[in-house]
C-alpha cells in the first residue's frame, strides 16, 4: 500500500466518523423551537418572515418558529439578550448596542433604507428641517431616533433651538397634542393622516445625507457562537420568504389578515406594501446585502452625536465573523477530528490546486468588493424616491464647482425651483400619486437640462439644477425651457403642475457658496410672492 493510498484511507475513515457524529448530533437536536421577537405589532413590515413560515422554509431547516409582538414598554434588544426570544428584528440602532458592548450579532438585513421621518402638518409650511427652529418637536431622542438626531446635528440645528417633546407613541399626535412635528414611519402614519383629512409633509433624513439601514435580523452572540450554521440557515430561510414577498405581496397580505391577527385593515396593509417595497430596494441590490462600510458610517454618526465613545468598535457585529472562526459542531472530539482531517487534506492536495483556488477566491472577493463599493456609493448619493442626486451628493457637487470657480474664475449658476401648490396634489390624489408626480418631475427635469448640468432633490418638492461655467443668461435659458416643459402637458395622467424658479449666479458681490444659495432662495421666494409659475433672477 502506497503512502498516498494509506493517507487516503485514513481520511475516508475520518470523514465517515464525522458524518456519523453529525448524524447523532442532529438526532439529538431535532426540530428547534425558536421565538422571533418583532419590533412592533403584526403588519407588512414583517411580511417576509410570515412567508417563510407559510411556505415551509423554516420547517425545511428544522425550525418551529413562534412570532412575538413586542410587549409594551419593552426593548427588542433586552428581550433577546435576556433569553425571552431567540432572534429579533431591529433597526440600525443595533450598531449603537454593539458599540456600547452589548452581545448582539447581525444575521442579515432586509430594509436598505430606514422609513423613519419627521411629519408636519402641510398647512404649517414647514418645508425643511431648518424650519423646526422654535417649534415643538416630538420624538424619542435616543438611539432609536438617531437618524433624525443626526439629520438635525448635521444641519447645525442644536437642542436649544427647538422644544423637545417626549414621544407619546400616539400616531394622531399632530391632531391631538400641542406639537409642530413628530417622528413616525413613512410606511404607516401618512395613511392615517390621509384618512383623517389632515395633509402632512415628510422631512426625510435620506434627503439630507443620513441613510441608515431599516430592519435587520439579529441574535444573541452566545447563540451565534454555539450554532453559527443554524443562525445562517435561519437568515437564509428568512430571505427566501422576503424574496417571495417582494414578488407576491398581495398573497402575503392575505396571510397576515388570515393567520396573524393584524389590527390593520386591508387598505392600511396595501398602503404599507407600496411604501415598504422602496425601502427594501430589491430592484437595486440583492436581498440581504449589507455593507461593512455603511455600518462604519452609521457608527461614526452615533459617535458624532455623543451616543458612543470614539474608541468603541464594531468587532463581532456580523455573522460572517463567526462563520469564519467557528464550526457547526461544538463537541471537542468532533473538533479534534475535523482538525486531523484538515491536516490530511493539506497533505493530499497539491500546491497547484491550492494556488489555483486561492487565485479564484482573490478574484471573487475583488469583484465582490468592487460591486459593494458601487452599491454603497449609489445608495449614499441617490434620492431613493426620484432616483436623482440627494442632498448629500448635491452638497458635494456644489463644493467642487465652487472650488473650480475660485481657481479658474469660470461662472457658476444655480436654479432652485419648487412645485406650486403641491399640497393640493397630495390632498386631491393622495401621497402615493404625489410621489409619482415627484418622480415624473425629476425625469422631466433630467430630459430638459444640458449634459453638463447636475440635477438633485433639494428637499420635499424642491429641486436644484447646478449649471457650471454658466452665467445668469445661460441659466435663464435652462430655467425657461423647464418652465415651458411644465406648462406643456400634464405631469401624470390629468395632473398638471407648475413651478416657481429662483436663479443666482456668481458675481463679485457673491461672498461664498452659502450666499449664492441664499440668493437663489430669495429669488424663488419672490417668484412665489409674485404669483408663482415664473422665474426670478437674484438681484
Amino acid at each position: 500500500m502506497t503512502v498516498q493510498r494509506h493517507y487516503s484511507m485514513k481520511f475516508i475513515h475520518l470523514l465517515f466518523c464525522i458524518l456519523i457524529g453529525s448524524g447523532f448530533l442532529w438526532a439529538e437536536q431535532g426540530t428547534e423551537t425558536v421565538t422571533l421577537q418583532l419590533k412592533w405589532k403584526h403588519q407588512f413590515q414583517f411580511a417576509g418572515y410570515y412567508a417563510a413560515q407559510q411556505l415551509g422554509y423554516y420547517q425545511a431547516e428544522g425550525f418551529d418558529v413562534k412570532f412575538r409582538e413586542i410587549p409594551s414598554g419593552k426593548s427588542v434588544f433586552d428581550e433577546v439578550i435576556n433569553g425571552n426570544a431567540t432572534f429579533g428584528i431591529a433597526d440600525a440602532s443595533i450598531v449603537l448596542q454593539r458599540l456600547n458592548g452589548r452581545p448582539v450579532v447581525i444575521l442579515t438585513t432586509v430594509f436598505q433604507h430606514s422609513p423613519l421621518v419627521f411629519l408636519t402638518r402641510s398647512e404649517d409650511d414647514i418645508l425643511s428641517p431648518y424650519e423646526l427652529r422654535g417649534k415643538r418637536v416630538m420624538f424619542q431622542r435616543n438611539d432609536n431616533d438617531a437618524s433624525l438626531i443626526a439629520m438635525l446635528t448635521t444641519l447645525g440645528i442644536t437642542e436649544d433651538q427647538y422644544t423637545w417633546v417626549p414621544s407619546s407613541y400616539n400616531s394622531r399626535a399632530l391632531l391631538d397634542e400641542d406639537i409642530d412635528a413628530m417622528s413616525g414611519y413613512r410606511t404607516n402614519e401618512p395613511f392615517i393622516y390621509d384618512k383623517l383629512d389632515q395633509p402632512v409633509r415628510l422631512l426625510d433624513p435620506i434627503n439630507y445625507g443620513i441613510d441608515f439601514y431599516g430592519d435587520l435580523l439579529f441574535a444573541h452572540q452566545a447563540y451565534v457562537e454555539q450554532f453559527p450554521q443554524r443562525a445562517k440557515a435561519f437568515a437564509e430561510a428568512s430571505l427566501k420568504g422576503w424574496q417571495y414577498t417582494v414578488e407576491n405581496p398581495q398573497q402575503v397580505v392575505d396571510w397576515i389578515l388570515e393567520y396573524y391577527g393584524s389590527e390593520k385593515t386591508l387598505d392600511e396593509l396595501s398602503f404599507e406594501v407600496q411604501a415598504t417595497l422602496p425601502m427594501i430596494a430589491a430592484d437595486f441590490v440583492p436581498l440581504g446585502t449589507f455593507l461593512p462600510e455603511r455600518f462604519n458610517r452609521i457608527a461614526s454618526v452615533y459617535k458624532s452625536v455623543g451616543f458612543a465613545d470614539e474608541g468603541a468598535t464594531l468587532e463581532g457585529l456580523q455573522l460572517e465573523n463567526y462563520l469564519k472562526s467557528n464550526n457547526t459542531y461544538n463537541k471537542n472530539w468532533l473538533e479534534f477530528m475535523l482538525m486531523v482531517a484538515a491536516v490530511f487534506l493539506v497533505i493530499l492536495l497539491s500546491l497547484w490546486m491550492i494556488n489555483r483556488r486561492l487565485a479564484f477566491e482573490v478574484k471573487q472577493r475583488t469583484q465582490a468588493l468592487e460591486i459593494s463599493n458601487q452599491q454603497l456609493e449609489y445608495l449614499s448619493e441617490t434620492d431613493h424616491l426620484t432616483g436623482i442626486a440627494n442632498r448629500f451628493k448635491i452638497d458635494s457637487i456644489l463644493s467642487e464647482e465652487w472650488h473650480r470657480l475660485e481657481r479658474y474664475k469660470a461662472p457658476l449658476s444655480i436654479i432652485i425651483f419648487d412645485l406650486d401648490h403641491f399640497k393640493d396634489v397630495n390632498d386631491k390624489y393622495g401621497h402615493l400619486e404625489g410621489d409619482k408626480v415627484l418622480q415624473n418631475v425629476a425625469a422631466l427635469t433630467m430630459r430638459n437640462v444640458r449634459n453638463v448640468d447636475s440635477v438633485g432633490r433639494w428637499g420635499g418638492e424642491e429641486f436644484i439644477v447646478i449649471c457650471p461655467s454658466t452665467d445668469a443668461e445661460g441659466a435663464m435659458q435652462v430655467a425657461e425651457k423647464l418652465l415651458e416643459a411644465f406648462r406643456e402637458k400634464p405631469i401624470l395622467g390629468d395632473i398638471r403642475v407648475t413651478a416657481s424658479f429662483g436663479i443666482s449666479s456668481s458675481a463679485p458681490t457673491t461672498g461664498d457658496l452659502t450666499d449664492l444659495i441664499k440668493q437663489a432662495d430669495a429669488a424663488l421666494y419672490r417668484a412665489k410672492q409674485s404669483g408663482r409659475n415664473q422665474i426670478q433672477l437674484a438681484t
